[in-house]
């Protein structure tokens, strides 16, 4: 099992998304989905088992302030 922690800020409570897309553009998940999001730093573990081998942008919404990270899989 192949895992990646993200780690990651939330820097103002309320509403929060942290989502991963392909490198074109295409929604692959949501690891975080909520409207209740307290302050503070996170970590998250994703298996990107059923991933191939490239480019990801990890995004993070919160409330009205967007962050995007790069994450490499490689085989």
């Amino acid at each position: 099992m192949n895992n990646v922690t993200i780690v990651y800020e939330i820097t103002e409570p309320g509403n929060a998304i942290l989502s991963i897309y392909n490198i074109n553009g295409k929604h692959i998940t949501d690891l975080l989905n909520t409207n209740d999001v307290t302050t503070g730093n996170f970590t998250t573990a994703y298996n990107v088992d059923h991933l191939a081998s490239g480019m990801y942008l990890v995004i993070l919404v919160n409330n009205d302030k967007k962050e995007v990270f790069r994450m490499m899989v490689g085989r």
